[in-house]
Parts: C-alpha cells; structure tokens; sequence
C-alpha cells in the first residue's frame, strides 16, 4: 500500500493542536469520549490551577529561606512542590496526547482517510467486540472509506462482575477490520498454530490460501476472524500510534488482510476451490 508518512514525521503547531482539539469537542470526529470529552471550562481550571501551583512552587522555597525554617514551612514547601509536580505532569501528559492526535489527524487526511482520536467503540462480530459491562471505547482509530474499507483502532473494555460486589478490569486490544466482498462462513484462526479446527471442511483449501505461512509468520499472537462480510484481526495490547513505524507494520498488515479477502471472495462472488 502507497501512503504518505511525513505528516508523522513533520512539526504539529500548538495552534494546529488548538484547533483539532476544538473541533473534536464540537463532535467532528464523533461522540468524544474520555479524555476527547473533557469540557473546556475544566481544562481552563486545569491551567490555572496549574500557573497557581507553580507560582506557589516558586514562591514557597523564597518563604522558607526569608523567615524561620520551622518543620511546618519545610512540610508545606515539600507538599506544593510536590502537587505542582503531579499538576505539571498530568498536564503535560494531556497536552502530549492531543499533539500525538492532532498529527494522526494531518497522516489520516494526507492519505484520504478518517482519523477518530476517542469515540464509543464499533460493534463488530469478532470477539473481542462481544466483551464489556460498559460502552467499549476506541482511540487512534483510523478509517479508510472510500474505495476499499478498513478500520484500524485500539480498542478498550470495562470487564467483571461479583456477586455481591461491582469491579472493573480494563482490556487493552488492538484490531484491523477489512470488509469482504461477500459474506462467508463463520471461521476462527487463533495463534499459535492457527489450526483450522473451526473451519467448515469445504472451506479449509481457501483458507489455507488465503493465509499461507509466510503470511501467518506477520500475524504473530493475531486472532484470526471471518464472520460474514468482515474480516477480523485482533491481539492484546495497545499500539503506539505516535510512531511511522507502527503504522508501517499495520498497513501491511491490511494489505496481508486485503489478499486474504481477495482470495476468499473473488471479485466475481463466486467462490473457488
């Protein structure tokens, strides 16, 4: 697959973020949610109280050294410091995740492709999709709508439940989605091995097809699969979408997917054997 990576590689302007963060809190990029939701107005508290904290921060140790350093005057420098600290990196932080986003976003239209930064996850058939006590959340996705589909996110899940109790236990994967011609049979590869317990007999020769081993040699701990016009790969963990590199073994990976397609059916819907 031909794309164009230097917008991963390029410089992203605070104002470019500015706006892109803008824009997703309007809902352009669809129903925010997480850290996409926050409300402005609570990240302007967040900056002022950040300015506040440092200034404290500044401010104390001046304190300190001016008057008696009583155990009191140390334990306070010691506690804002430290909470200035926690309110600088947590900013940081956020400040880092709309700037990796906001350049998703430039890589996602320099190709002609959609960019997601956090929405309510999609409702495929694989498993992964089946899990959850709680609305599923995609982030860094990345969708490709016009000519052939596909959908690449990393996806997060609420899970668990207790008799007496309620707990959550977060689920990190990752998913590449590409749309068949036309549906098949329901069918599930999981690594190691990829053995085709699950696979109607009539079936097994194209699947092998479609998945030679030197294609199953890439797909390392990828879960395998095809339940009517989609088909699934699915691992654990998330990837780092900040990284050109990334996105080079993921794309290869959809081109891996889109000869499996083309293989199990062919552009004339009618399947071989």
């Amino acid at each position: 697959m031909q794309y164009d990576d230097r917008p991963l590689r390029g410089r992203i302007t605070s104002g470019q973020v500015s706006a892109f963060r803008r824009a997703v809190r309007r809902g352009d990029y669809g129903p925010p949610v997480g850290r996409a939701a926050a409300p402005y107005a609570l990240n302007v508290v967040w900056r002022i109280s950040v300015v506040l904290c440092a200034g404290a921060a500044i401010a104390t140790p001046i304190a300190l050294f001016a008057h008696a350093q009583s155990p009191a005057t140390i334990l306070g420098t010691v506690f804002v410091i430290t909470l200035a600290a926690i309110f600088a990196f947590s900013y940081a932080a956020g400040w880092t995740h709309w700037r990796r986003w906001a350049r998703l976003d430039a890589f996602a239209r320099a190709n002609g492709w959609r960019m997601q930064p956090s929405t309510i996850g999609p409702r495929y058939p694989g498993a992964i999709f089946r899990k959850g006590t709680k609305p599923p959340e995609v982030r860094d996705r990345l969708i490709c709508e016009s000519g052939r589909y596909f959908d690449i996110g990393n996806y997060f899940t609420s899970t668990g439940s207790r008799a007496d109790t309620e707990y959550n236990e977060l689920e990190l994967s990752q998913y590449v989605a590409v749309r068949l011609r036309s549906p098949v049979p329901d069918i599930t590869l999981v690594a190691p091995g990829y053995q085709l317990d699950h696979t109607p007999d009539d079936w097994r020769p194209l699947v092998r097809a479609a998945f030679p081993p030197e294609a199953l040699a890439l797909l390392t701990a990828f879960r395998i699969e095809i339940s009517g016009e989609w088909l699934l790969l699915t691992r654990q963990g998330h990837f780092d979408p900040a990284k050109p590199s990334t996105w080079q073994h993921l794309l290869s990976i959809v081109d891996l997917a889109f000869h499996a397609a083309d293989t199990l059916t062919p552009s004339t819907g009618v399947r071989t054997t």
